[in-house]
């Protein structure tokens, strides 16, 4: 499996700077970006890596624009916004090793743990761990996957 790490951003991030854009009519430069937020490029830069995994932003030659696919993920609803959200990750190979890993064990669950192993294999453990926390967050907001925190069990999202 190729493991494309997904940066350390929340999907609130994402969603903030797509919004952010599309009140700039869809494209704007990045420095301009960081400026009037305050930020660091090395900030803005995470954000903008993820919504281009996402297929929701292109960024090239200083400037991000929104992709129709951005566009049309922030017309939806919070439940379509999901929907976009789980097409996109199924489509990330990351993705596609959790889910066949919860496919193949009982009632669709498996320990964190494994998880952090199987990309320890790939990224040192800390990053590892990090990813894994991504990984649940990205997929819990796209009903993917869940999470128990009691249990410290990833599982399949039946709903």
């Amino acid at each position: 499996m190729e493991l494309i790490l997904l940066p350390n951003v929340g999907l609130s991030e994402v969603m903030g700077f797509l919004e952010l854009l599309e009140d700039a009519g869809g494209r704007e430069d990045v420095f301009r970006v960081s400026q009037s937020l305050n930020l660091e490029l090395d900030d803005i830069l995470p954000v903008i890596e993820a919504g281009e995994l996402l297929g929701l932003l292109v960024a090239e030659k200083g400037d991000v624009t929104l992709t129709a696919i951005g566009r049309g993920f922030l017309d939806a609803d919070v439940n379509h916004r999901k929907k976009i959200l789980a097409g996109r990750l199924t489509g990330l190979g990351i993705f596609e090793r959790v889910l066949a890993i919860l496919r193949e064990h009982r009632n669709g669950r498996a320990p964190r743990w494994l998880f952090i192993d199987e990309f320890s294999e790939h990224v040192p453990d800390e990053e590892a761990a990090r990813l894994v926390k991504t990984v649940i967050d990205w997929g819990r907001y796209a009903e993917l996957i869940g999470y128990s925190p009691e249990t410290e069990e990833v599982y399949l999202d039946q709903g």
